[in-house]
């Protein structure tokens, strides 16, 4: 799969999933100045963001009563 199909089947813009590859951020292949994933690639990407908090969401802290949500 190319960098605009997995753009795609994440919803996110192509030119971010390029820059991730490029800071090697998510797994990928290079085919000569081709960046391609696998379905492991994928799984492997899904996993890592499943793992990670998301932004925006905070826990309580110092006594705080509000949770961003």
């Amino acid at each position: 799969m190319d960098s605009a199909g997995l753009a795609a089947v994440l919803g996110i813009p192509r030119s971010t999933v390029e820059r991730m590859a490029a800071a090697g951020q998510v797994p990928h292949l290079r085919v000569g100045k081709h960046i391609r994933f696998t379905p492991g690639h994928l799984g492997e990407i899904i996993t890592d963001a499943e793992r990670r908090p998301r932004a925006g969401v905070h826990s309580q802290s110092r006594g705080s009563a509000r949770t961003r949500l």
